[in-house]
């Protein structure tokens, strides 16, 4: 058979396939329509025998779009809503089909696992221990950062993940505006979906507007930062400087340990340099001034040799006069007040930015700084004095007498307003920075004294359950009203009763002195199967954000996988390889062979794995 007659064969095959093709379709055609008026005619007898009915389904087309369905299952119609059971079971199929979540007025069938029965529960979603964990479920690109963007995002981000918005409990961010506005912030956005969302302010944040507040509010402090950042602009602002600065620091220190000044260890006295103090670097003011303080004398001979050697005559100029306002008594003073001062807040801050922080820790961090700064005020002037005295006289710097009159400052001389030197340092600058200071710290933690965060506190297990309140702690569920039914209100009044009974009288749980670690202790004593209610109360407060620190570190490992050699990386590679380098120390558990077998098992491939070897018994007598 040659070529043409091969083709007409396959023409004339296909031709009777497609004869055979529209017979049976005019067929299916037949059978469709007799269906469908079988079907019109039963709607028609339904309609008859039920006229109260309504066929707008409850204002669901007959025939919509399942793209149209709500993907927040918290947010959704409630099943029960619809009006025939026919429609539930279809919206039922087009809820499920759309994703993965605890639907509204539809009970899931509890199961046996293990000797319990069970069905939806938090833990399935946390540590066993009963730890609150802090995990990253990706980064999201923005075009624009209005909060109706923001809001766009976070809602993808949720759908991406089967996450409901009804089961938020708690959103963090800064000051912005967009995140924290009353009328247009994401904040309210969120609100306006999830009432139960309480925010709370960045305390971290929060801490470094007070200092920025301070540091900007009194005049002779600004003066006094102000010049710190010229020091160190003048003496960082080239290598040569650089190299002389740490040269001669290290000069220092070898005479030191000469003289046994200092001590030597692993760890002491490394080689260090200038740091620049920003407004928004958390802690960078307090450790500008430590640097400083443990480098004046280099600092001074640094700036004395550029006004004596300098390049350019501005240089020599400016040197000189900061050499003059470094070696004065003011001077030194206000840098060994900052560093006692900022040393409080910045040990605060640090305790802040740690992982996993509960709020009811970082409430009683800040009262202890409070007291602490309340402290120095009232008793830290003497010990200020003599400490500041001291380091002048080592120096050769002048200390004035207290009794001396001087102009006062802000006034021109002309206006002969003049105090002594002890008002001016005492009440211009030291009780003007700590007054500012502590009004500063309780306007910014507010929050420490809402309804919200009053009623947590109650749950401390410090000083032997002291802040305990039973009335506030029912308060606290009835604000996450949707997370207590009614029944479990009327049991909660009982067992609170019974749970600070019981934990007062364990030696085990008098000595919890935080909210996580009394979690802890009541899952490994299984108490919190004793006292469940009890339990979901702490868990809820350990769900509260306190800072954003964990989101900072985010961005700053951004800047460690997306370098300049990688700048072209597309949003979805940068996000899997963000979670990946954050949440690495899940991902190390993970065996590379695990990791081949399901990048192979996604598609088909060219190449296939080895198989497994078998393993090969041998029976010997």
């Amino acid at each position: 058979m040659d070529s043409g007659e091969e083709v007409d064969w396959i023409g004339i095959a296909a031709a009777v396939e497609l004869e055979e093709a529209e017979a049976e379709a005019a067929a299916v055609k037949d059978a469709a329509a007799v269906a469908e008026a079988a079907a019109s005619a039963a709607r028609a007898k339904r309609k008859r025998e039920r006229p109260h009915d309504s066929d707008d389904r409850q204002g669901i087309p007959p025939a919509f779009n399942l793209a149209d369905v709500d993907p927040d299952p918290g947010t959704r119609k409630q099943i029960e809503e619809y009006a025939t059971p026919e429609i539930r079971d279809e919206m039922r199929r087009a809820y499920l089909s759309k994703g993965v979540g605890h639907l509204y007025g539809h009970d899931f069938p509890r199961t046996l696992f293990g000797k319990d029965w069970r069905n939806f529960k938090e833990a399935w979603f946390a540590n066993q221990k009963g730890e609150s964990l802090e995990r990253l479920l990706g980064v999201k690109h923005v075009l624009d950062t209005t909060s109706a963007s923001l809001k766009r995002s976070l809602d993808a981000m949720f759908v991406k993940h089967n996450l409901s918005m009804s089961r938020l409990r708690g959103q963090g961010y800064d000051g912005a505006s967009n995140m924290r506005g009353e009328f247009n912030g994401l904040k309210k956005l969120v609100l306006d979906v999830n009432p139960y969302a309480f925010y709370v302010h960045c305390f971290a944040h929060q801490l470094q507007l007070v200092v920025v507040a301070v540091v900007k509010g009194v005049l002779a402090v600004s003066d006094f930062f102000g010049h710190t950042n010229k020091i160190v602009n003048m003496v960082s602002a080239s290598c040569k400087r650089k190299d002389a600065l740490l040269q001669k620091h290290h000069d220092n220190l070898v005479l030191q340990l000469e003289h046994g000044e200092i001590l030597s260890g692993k760890g002491e006295h490394q080689e260090t340099s200038l740091a620049r103090p920003g407004d928004t670097r958390w802690g960078s003011h307090h450790k500008t001034l430590i640097r400083i303080y443990q480098m004046w004398d280099s600092v001074v001979e640094v700036l004395h040799g550029i006004s004596l050697d300098g390049a350019d005559a501005d240089d020599r100029g400016l040197a000189s006069g900061f050499m003059i306002n470094m070696e004065t008594f003011e001077f030194v003073l206000i840098l060994h007040l900052m560093l006692r001062v900022l040393g409080l807040t910045n040990d605060l801050s640090q305790a802040l930015q740690q992982k996993d922080q509960n709020i009811v820790c970082a409430m009683n961090m800040i009262v202890s700084v409070k007291s602490l700064l309340q402290k120095l005020r009232d008793d830290g002037w003497e010990p200020l004095l003599i400490s500041t005295t001291n380091f002048c006289a080592a120096r050769n710097i002048i200390v004035p007498n207290m009794d001396d009159n001087i102009s006062a400052r802000g006034y021109p001389r002309r206006s002969r307003k003049m105090v002594t030197c002890l008002h001016h340092y005492k009440v211009t600058i030291f009780n003007e920075v700590l007054d500012r200071n502590i009004v500063e710290m309780n306007n910014r933690f507010s929050e420490t004294s809402t309804r919200l965060l009053k009623c947590i506190a109650c749950l401390d297990p410090r000083d032997s359950f002291s802040n305990f309140d039973h009335d506030k702690l029912v308060e606290l569920a009835n604000i996450y009203s949707i997370d207590f039914s009614s029944q479990e209100l009327y049991l909660l009044t009982d067992q609170l009763n019974i749970y600070i009974d019981v934990m007062k009288r364990s030696t085990e749980f008098l000595a919890c002195d935080s909210l996580s670690s009394l979690a802890l202790k009541l899952v490994q004593s299984r108490q919190h199967l004793v006292f469940p209610l009890v339990y979901r109360l702490i868990r809820l407060a350990l769900t509260l954000p306190v800072a954003t620190a964990s989101v900072e570190r985010v961005f700053s490992a951004m800047n460690i996988i997306k370098t300049d050699l990688r700048n072209k990386m597309g949003d979805d590679w940068l996000n899997d390889l963000m979670v990946c380098f954050v949440e690495r120390e899940i991902f190390a558990k993970i065996s590379d062979k695990e990791i081949m077998v399901h990048f192979h098992a996604l598609k088909n491939r060219r190449g296939h794995l080895p198989p497994q070897p078998r393993v090969q018994y041998a029976i010997t007598s």
